[in-house]
């Protein structure tokens, strides 16, 4: 990927995760968010980027600390924080993740679903959805070999 695309790339993440914060924040959490365009603009132009970067992925945190959106929002909004964080980092090592990050969203997407329906008052179901949250850990997390394949 072009070092040009990679920066398109971080500056529009960057900037869509300041979206969300801003809707639900009153016009003093504005201040905020300008801070976190010139932190996201920072971490694409200057130099500063190692530190900007990560300065402009809090800079939405503390915005839904302080002035928390809806419960599907504040969801979708960790997400984009994740996906901005991960383009900062760089591409090159997530070639193989794919099929974890796959699973992940459609988790994620299955958990958003499910914070929108009322609550149920059965046992059943919250016995399923903590088996789904099990099978979904086991699936994304990878399976790590320690020591040594020699030994027997």
């Amino acid at each position: 990927m072009t070092d040009t695309v990679s920066q398109a790339l971080r500056a529009g993440a960057g900037l869509l995760t300041l979206i969300v914060p801003a809707l639900a924040a009153p016009p003093q959490g504005l201040i905020l968010t300008g801070a976190g365009v010139l932190l996201v603009v920072a971490s694409v132009l200057g130099r500063f980027s190692a530190w900007a970067g990560t300065l402009a992925a809090v800079v939405p945190v503390v915005q839904c600390a302080i002035w928390p959106p809806g419960t599907a929002l504040l969801a979708a909004e960790g997400l984009l924080i994740l996906g901005y964080l991960l383009l900062l980092d760089g591409l090159t090592g997530l070639r193989g993740q794919l099929r974890f990050g796959v699973a992940g969203l459609i988790g994620a997407g299955l958990v958003l679903a499910a914070l929108e329906v009322p609550a149920a008052r059965s046992a059943w179901l919250v016995l399923a959805g903590l088996g789904a949250a099990v099978a979904a850990y086991v699936i994304a997390v990878p399976i790590r070999h320690t020591g040594d394949s020699r030994r027997g």
